[in-house]
């Protein structure tokens, strides 16, 4: 009885001590999930009051500088006063403003790609030419990947990252874990090749996807003209052959 006693006590101390270690570690996760939103919030506010700051010098109109009245001076020896050269501005017609913000200037013109779920290689290589181009820091590349997500991609999002705590990934873990959920079962680029078929498309459709299907994956040019001819209609195969 004092065995089995005992043994009860070392087990209920074993629980005891697994609940302490699951919210010490509960409570370091959040500690650190709230320390990342805050860096992320004050690097947000910190880029949009500098982004601000330049759009309002660029958009600043030029001073004139002060007027200055004419001086009486009655007394002959004594010497005008300097002139005051504080708030004057150069107004010479050449002169360039400021330019405005290069970050500002491309996000106005670059959409970000949205994903629904399909064509996850085009939209993994859509996000990475528009990563490339913005220059977007690696904090931020998940964040706002995840602000383009439609249907089927959101609702796997929000599951994926209450699984983290709410913790972001690298974007590399990020693309790994979609590609997981969403990637195709079995990507043969050859086979993918060989169906390609022409039907309804003309010709110049076709020879586009043609190019574009053969550019994931070495072949010879007498191979992938072969193909080409093979796949066109017939009363164009047998003519162009």
């Amino acid at each position: 009885m004092v065995e089995t006693r005992l043994q009860e006590r070392s087990l209920s101390e074993q629980v005891d001590e697994m609940r302490s270690l699951h919210t010490l570690l509960a409570a370091e996760v959040k500690t650190q999930h709230d320390s990342l939103n805050s860096r992320f919030d004050r690097l947000e506010t910190k880029m949009f009051n500098t982004i601000s700051r330049l759009q309002a010098v660029g958009k600043a109109p030029m001073d004139p500088g002060p007027s200055h009245p004419p001086i009486s001076n009655n007394n002959p020896n004594q010497l005008p006063d300097p002139p005051d050269t504080n708030g004057y501005s150069d107004q010479r017609p050449d002169r360039t403003p400021p330019p405005h913000s290069g970050l500002a200037s491309r996000l106005s013109k670059i959409k970000f790609p949205s994903f629904d779920g399909k064509n996850l290689r085009d939209w993994i290589s859509n996000c990475e030419q528009f990563f490339d181009i913005d220059a977007t820091a690696p904090e931020l590349k998940v964040r706002l990947a995840s602000m383009h997500l439609t249907g089927k991609a959101t609702q796997w999002h929000h599951n994926y990252m209450s699984t983290r705590y709410g913790i972001f990934p690298s974007w590399t873990e990020y693309v790994v874990a979609i590609s997981s959920r969403f990637s195709e079962f079995y990507d043969d680029p050859l086979a993918e090749l060989v169906e390609l078929k022409q039907g309804s498309d003309s010709v110049v459709e076709f020879l586009d996807k043609f190019e574009t299907a053969r550019m994931r994956l070495i072949l010879p040019e007498a191979h992938a003209l072969s193909i080409s001819l093979a796949n066109l209609n017939r009363h164009l195969s047998l003519h162009t052959r």
